[in-house]
C-alpha cells in the first residue's frame, strides 16, 4: 500500500494516496444501507480501485500467453526428494496448520450463528490434507483455511455455500485458460492490499469479541501478550540473519505466526498446569 518495491524501495505518494482512498471506499461500502451494495462491497471496492490505479498509471502490463487453453505440469521443479529437515519443518507447520483450521472454524460458525459440530474438524483436515497433497504434485501453494474467510463473510454478509462452490469451479475453469489468469495476475498489489485491509479489520473485530467470551480473561491476557509480542518481533527479522542456523530453527524463527502460535501453546499449558498443581 506504500508503493515499496524491493529491499531499497521508496515511498510512492500517488500510490499511498489511492491506497488511502480505496480503503476509505470500501469502508463507505461495507457499511452501506443498501444490502446489495453491501454484499458486493469487496468486489466493487477492487473494481474501482482497479480501474483508479488504471487513470494515475500504476497498472502492470498484461503478459501474454501463446496457447488458449493450459493444464497445469506436475512436479514442475522436479521429482520429490527426502530431506529430514523439511520433514521436521513439515511437522510444525502441520501443528500451525491444524491450529488455524480449528480457530477458521470456530470463527465461521459464530460468524454464520451455526451449531457448533465436532466433525468438521475432521472433515477439514482431511480435506486440508488432499489440498496440500495436491499443492505439491502441482508445484502450487496449496490452498489452507484462513480465518480471514470469516472476515470477508461478515463485510459481505453472504453465508451461503453456493457462492463459495460457483467460485471455486469458476478458478478451476479459469486457472486452465492463461490469458484469464493473466489479466488477473495484473491487479496491482496495492489494491488488493487495500481492500484486504477492510476485510482483516473486520477479522480484528470478530477476534475481540471471541476475546471477550473467554471466562478466564486474565489467562488470555498472559497469553497472548508474549504470543503478539515474539510473533510480530521475529517478522522484522531478516532472513538472511538466519540463513546459517540450521533450517528448522530458520524457518521458524522467520515465520512470525508459527513462534507466536507455539508461544501461546506454552505459556496456556504451563499456566494451566501450574494453577492445577497449586490447587
Amino acid at each position: 500500500m506504500l508503493g515499496i518495491k524491493g529491499e531499497n524501495g521508496t515511498v510512492d505518494l500517488v500510490i499511498v494516496s489511492c491506497s488511502i482512498i480505496i480503503v476509505g471506499f470500501t469502508f463507505y461500502l461495507v457499511h452501506h444501507k443498501v444490502g446489495l451494495i453491501k454484499r458486493y462491497s469487496v468486489l466493487i471496492g477492487m473494481s474501482v480501485g482497479w480501474l483508479l490505479f488504471y487513470f494515475v498509471d500504476k497498472t502492470e502490463k498484461v503478459a501474454t500467453s501463446k496457447s488458449l487453453i493450459e493444464f497445469p505440469d506436475i512436479f514442475v521443479w522436479g521429482l520429490p526428494k527426502y530431506d529430514s529437515g523439511i520433514i521436521v519443518t513439515s511437522l510444525f507447520i502441520t501443528l500451525l496448520l491444524i491450529t488455524n483450521m480449528v480457530a477458521s472454524i470456530r470463527i465461521m460458525e459464530d460468524t454464520i450463528k451455526g451449531k457448533n459440530d465436532s466433525k468438521r474438524y475432521t472433515r477439514g483436515g482431511f480435506v486440508s490434507g488432499i489440498n496440500q497433497l495436491l499443492g505439491g504434485l502441482f508445484s502450487a501453494v496449496g490452498s489452507v483455511p484462513i480465518s480471514g474467510a470469516a472476515g470477508f463473510v461478515s463485510a459481505t454478509r453472504i453465508v451461503s455455500k453456493i457462492p463459495f462452490l460457483i467460485g471455486a469451479i469458476l478458478i478451476i475453469i479459469f486457472s486452465c485458460i492463461p490469458f484469464i489468469m493473466n489479466f488477473l495476475a495484473s491487479l496491482p498489489p496495492a489494491v488488493g492490499y487495500s481492500v484486504t485491509f477492510v476485510i482483516f479489520t473486520q477479522m480484528l473485530t470478530m477476534a475481540f469479541t471471541e476475546w471477550s467470551k473467554e471466562e478466564n480473561r486474565t489467562l488470555a491476557y498472559r497469553v497472548a501478550g508474549p504470543a503478539l509480542l515474539a510473533g510480530m518481533g521475529v517478522m522484522f527479522v531478516s532472513p538472511q540473519a538466519t540463513s546459517g542456523l540450521p533450517i528448522v530453527v530458520s524457518a521458524m524463527i522467520n515465520n512470525g505466526l508459527i513462534i507466536g502460535t507455539f508461544i501461546a501453546i506454552g505459556v496456556e499449558q504451563f499456566s494451566l498446569k501450574k494453577k492445577s498443581i497449586s490447587s
